[in-house]
C-alpha cells in the first residue's frame, strides 16, 4: 500500500516538474517574440538612420558637384568647306572657355546633322585635343555628308541650293573630381549644298590638288627614271 502511495507520490512530482517546464518553455516563446519584436524595431531604426545619412551624403556630394565650375561651349558657325571623293565637307566651329588654370582634356566629340526631319549625316571624332588653360579654345568639327545624300537633297530643294539644317553635338570632356560629362550643342540654320557638277566631277579646289598629286606623281617618276 505504501509502495503504490510513494509511486503516485513521484508521478504526481513527474507531472507538476513537467507542466513547470511546459510553462517556462511557453514563457520563453512569448518572452522570444518580444524579444524579436524589439529587434525588429531597433533594426528599423537603424536602418532609417542609415538611410538618412545616405541621403545627407549623396545630397552634399550632388551639393558639391553642382558648385563645380564647368567649361562653356557654344556652335558659332557651321559652313560648306569642300567636295570631297566620297562626300561633301562641312565645319563646323566651336568655342569652349575652360575656367581651370590646367588645360582639359576632350574625351569625344559626338554629331548629327539633320534636315528636312530626316538624319543626313552622323559620326563620332575620337580624342579631338585638349582646352587650353584659362582661355577660349576653338574646335573644328568636320562632318561629311555623304555622295548619295547629297543627290537625293538636291533632288529635293529649289535652285538656291540652299537647305534648313540642325546640326546636335556632345562634347565630351573629363572634369577634375567630376569625371566626364557632356555638353550638349545644337544650331539651326541655312547651308550650301554643292553642285551636281562638284559631286561629280569635284570643285576647282580638289580638282586642284589632284592636278597637284598628278605632277609631284610624274616627277618622282622622272627623277626614278634620270637615276
Amino acid at each position: 500500500m505504501s509502495n503504490s502511495i510513494e509511486e503516485a507520490g513521484g508521478k504526481k512530482e513527474i507531472m507538476v516538474e513537467a507542466e513547470g517546464k511546459r510553462d517556462r518553455s511557453l514563457l520563453d516563446v512569448f518572452k522570444s517574440k518580444e524579444e524579436v519584436k524589439e529587434e525588429v524595431e531597433k533594426e528599423a531604426k537603424e536602418t532609417k538612420t542609415e538611410e538618412s545619412l545616405l541621403d545627407k551624403a549623396k545630397n552634399y556630394v550632388a551639393e558639391k558637384i553642382a558648385n563645380v565650375p564647368t567649361p562653356e561651349a557654344s556652335l558659332i558657325d557651321v559652313d560648306f568647306l569642300k567636295v570631297s571623293f566620297d562626300s561633301a565637307d562641312y565645319l563646323a566651329k566651336v568655342n569652349v572657355k575652360n575656367p581651370y588654370s590646367h588645360s582639359i582634356p576632350i574625351c569625344e566629340i559626338d554629331y548629327t546633322l539633320k534636315s528636312i526631319g530626316s538624319v543626313i549625316a552622323s559620326g563620332r571624332i575620337p580624342d579631338p585635343g585638349s582646352l587650353k588653360a584659362s582661355r577660349d579654345t576653338l574646335i573644328d568639327v568636320p562632318v561629311k555628308v555623304p555622295h548619295s545624300i547629297i543627290i537625293t537633297l538636291v533632288k529635293d530643294i529649289a535652285t538656291d541650293w540652299d537647305i534648313d539644317y540642325e546640326l546636335e553635338l556632345g562634347l565630351i570632356i573629363d572634369i577634375p573630381i567630376v569625371g566626364n560629362i557632356t555638353i550638349p550643342l545644337s544650331r539651326k540654320g541655312e547651308i550650301k549644298l554643292p553642285t551636281l557638277k562638284d559631286v561629280i566631277f569635284g570643285t576647282n579646289e580638289e580638282q586642284k590638288d589632284s592636278k597637284e598629286k598628278e605632277k609631284e606623281k610624274d616627277s618622282k617618276e622622272k627623277d626614278k627614271d634620270s637615276d
